[in-house]
């Protein structure tokens, strides 16, 4: 927000959730400035919060097990950037095959089979 005009200090000091209340504020600006629907900044406000917190879910999961991007790469038979790209908001840039070969893999490694779900009788 540039425009420190329609940003209100003092009621940003009395939010109780500080940044709750910038993301509202951010959310009305774009929307005011790209004249567009609040409804459609706040839903790809909330798709991007979805692709990153997955990405950084499966780093996370991984790092738990002490297992490094380089070590996933080479068991994917895929580089290393690819691993860092998957567990981050790039996410969504890759077919929907590898990253369920990831998902299976880490499942894997994390001593559950993903896979067994879909084979339920």
């Amino acid at each position: 927000m540039n425009n420190l005009i329609d940003f209100d200090y003092e009621e940003f000091k009395k939010s109780e959730d500080p940044w709750k209340y910038i993301e509202e504020k951010t959310i009305e600006q774009t929307a005011k400035k790209m004249n567009v629907d609040e409804s459609v900044v706040r839903l790809a406000v909330e798709q991007a919060k979805q692709k990153t917190t997955l990405g950084y879910a499966l780093k996370y999961a991984r790092q738990r097990k002490r297992i490094s991007a380089k070590k996933m790469a080479e068991r994917l038979k895929i580089n290393e950037k690819d691993i860092k790209d998957i567990e981050s908001e790039k996410i969504a840039d890759f077919p929907l095959g590898l990253v369920a070969t990831y998902l299976n893999n880490l499942g894997y490694i994390l001593t559950f089979n993903i896979e067994s779900f879909l084979n339920k009788k």
